[in-house]
């Protein structure tokens, strides 16, 4: 698998910041839904080298909880 690199997840193109271990998006309801656009990328591991990188198969699971207000 994948070596030395991490998932990055994008909701419209902005990066969603994990580093307090969640993340919250607003959702907007339309038309009798919720749309959460997610984009996952690789990205390099912080402080690690370019050539440390290996390509190859990489899983994440995303957990979510809905919170109406």
């Amino acid at each position: 698998g994948a070596q030395n690199v991490q998932i990055m997840l994008v909701n419209n193109d902005a990066p969603l910041d994990f580093t307090s271990g969640t993340a919250t998006l607003e959702a907007p309801y339309a038309d009798g839904a919720i749309n959460i656009p997610l984009t996952a990328y690789y990205t390099r591991k912080a402080g690690a080298e370019l050539a440390d990188v290996v390509g190859g198969q990489a899983n994440a699971t995303v957990a979510y909880e809905l919170s109406y207000e």
